[in-house]
């Protein structure tokens, strides 16, 4: 992937600071059965919530409105023995789960266990929990796919598969953009390969199809355009730790601590920085905005809901006519 790099100033002048309380708190996953949470995701968009939670005893999916009420929850998704083990959210709710094959050991000397054949297979479900596509891959041993990003129009997705070369490192990455078909097979569109490999970022997919891969540890954006096949860097000139991203219309939200939260444009640039009084214990892993609206949650499902004032940037004043 070519890569430009463009320097960033990180502060804006016309950036603000806001502190938020909460307006509102619930629980999204109050129907769960006792056991540990694995993984969890939540989605807010203007008609409401999605939560999905994969523990050791069940993976379950709620949806519910904007104030939390619940409207649908189904705590028994699946079997644990199906192996689900990764998610990926849609815009409108909906969500991508995979499904892995039997597990087997990663290595020797009692390392960690993994599906021995990765994300084999995704099931997309409404927020009702409905079975809506599936696309299952078939893939050789020395391969693996997943699936990271995905939009609603046309039901684009972005796969990434990496290549071994006789070790657990990555030596290759290739992003694959296409769309699932009714057949189940996906629908490639373009390749883009990854030099060098990216590692340790969250994927966004904005609404013109352009992948955004942010850095966990300092911020800094890759910018992956599947038209042009090529790509480039945004490198913050204050980088930062990244907890978690939500994407909503221009704006990127990102989580750089428990109660702090820096928006900005797709471009890197800071438009605010929010400061939130989080309820006492509180301890969110997770981050969903809808317009004004913006949601932090934990595994557990316990969320809290804050209003977040549209900034309006200052205009450079008008000389009036003599």
């Amino acid at each position: 992937m070519k890569t430009a790099v463009l320097a960033l100033v990180a502060v804006s002048a016309a950036a603000q600071t806001q502190s938020l309380s909460p307006t509102a708190e619930f629980n999204l996953n109050a129907n769960a059965k006792p056991g540990h949470i694995l993984r969890s995701f939540l989605i807010a968009t203007p008609d409401g919530l999605t939560f999905l939670a994969i523990g050791d005893k069940q993976v379950s999916l709620t949806s519910a409105s904007l104030d939390g009420r619940i409207l649908h929850s189904q705590p028994d998704l699946a079997a644990v023995n199906q192996q689900i083990f990764q998610a990926v959210p849609r815009p409108d709710g909906s969500i991508w789960v995979a499904y892995g094959g039997p597990y087997t050991l990663a290595g020797e000397f009692g390392l960690p266990m993994r599906p021995a054949t990765p994300n084999n297979e995704f099931v997309l479900f409404s927020r009702a929990g409905q079975q809506l596509k599936s696309l299952r891959m078939l893939v050789p041993n020395w391969r693996s796919e997943s699936l990271i990003a995905a939009g609603v129009d046309d039901d684009e997705v972005v796969l990434r598969s990496a290549t071994h070369a006789g070790s657990l490192s990555a030596q290759e990455q290739m992003l694959h953009f296409g769309s699932v078909g009714a057949d189940g097979q996906l629908h490639e569109r373009a390749q883009v390969k990854l030099q060098p490999v990216v590692s340790g970022a969250i994927a966004v997919l904005r609404s013109d199809g352009v992948l955004l891969l942010i850095s966990k540890s300092t911020g800094n954006i890759v910018v992956v355009d599947p038209n042009t096949k090529c790509g480039s860097v945004i490198r913050l000139a204050h980088p930062h730790p990244v907890r978690a991203v939500a994407l909503d219309s221009n704006s990127l939200y990102q989580r750089v601590s428990n109660d702090t939260i820096i928006k900005t444009d797709v471009a890197g640039e800071i438009v605010s920085t929010i400061h939130l009084q989080l309820g006492r214990g509180f301890q969110p892993t997770l981050l969903s905005v809808a317009g004004s609206l913006l949601y932090l949650a934990d595994n557990s499902g316990r969320t809290e809901r804050f209003s977040v004032p549209i900034v309006e940037l200052e205009q450079p004043p008008v000389n009036s006519p003599r």
